[in-house]
């Protein structure tokens, strides 16, 4: 959804988009086939695509994090040498308004201040969210309705980690007994602490 709707607007407003896919080689052939499919997609609609293959595994055992952490600076190293090295002013990436509240749960869990519970900026330094506001919901609606095809990755499923665990048992449950509204409510929250801090 995200590189459709900069395609469109790069046509709009007249800059470059490329587009990054980093391969963490943590799911074996389904990773294979979603960097398969990001560069066919990005074929398909005329757009340079770069790819990092990385042992995500191996750099979180080296560097003593997990392996969410070691991904996250992986990932975020690859795309400012991009940056760097093509003269690209930012970087966009498609986190959306239920990314925000997964992580302002998680920051107050483990016991965050004031910044952690600002949440996603919408931008910080050249990274831009033009998502944020907007829900994962939203955006399947919005695929379905231009009939992009998308991959899921089945670890998002995976309550091993803390952040699924956080997206598929805490939040849903928050959800059906409390508050319906939920995620919308920990956004306008995260806005509002952002604006005071």
């Amino acid at each position: 959804a995200l590189l459709h709707i900069m395609h469109k607007l790069s046509h709009e407003y007249g800059f470059l988009v490329y587009a990054a896919h980093v391969n963490h080689n943590l799911r074996g052939d389904a990773a294979v086939n979603d960097e398969k499919f990001s560069v066919a997609l990005c074929n398909k609609m005329g757009i340079r695509c770069f790819v990092k293959n990385a042992n995500v595994r191996e750099i979180a055992k080296n560097l003593g994090v997990s392996e969410e952490m070691a991904g996250r600076k992986v990932r975020y190293e690859f795309f400012d040498g991009l940056m760097r090295e093509f003269n690209i002013d930012y970087t966009a990436t498609a986190h959306h308004k239920n990314d925000n509240a997964e992580t302002v749960v998680m920051n107050f869990i483990r016991g965050s201040g004031i910044g952690g519970l600002s949440g996603i900026p919408p931008k910080r330094a050249r990274y831009i969210r033009p998502l944020i506001d907007i829900t994962r919901g939203e955006i399947e609606r919005y695929c379905s309705e231009n009939r992009l095809q998308y991959v899921t990755d089945m670890t998002n499923l995976d309550n091993v980690y803390t952040r699924n665990k956080i997206r598929n048992v805490i939040i849903p449950e928050i959800e059906r007994e409390f508050n319906s509204n939920f995620v919308d409510t920990v956004s306008k929250n995260s806005h509002i602490i952002r604006d005071d801090e």
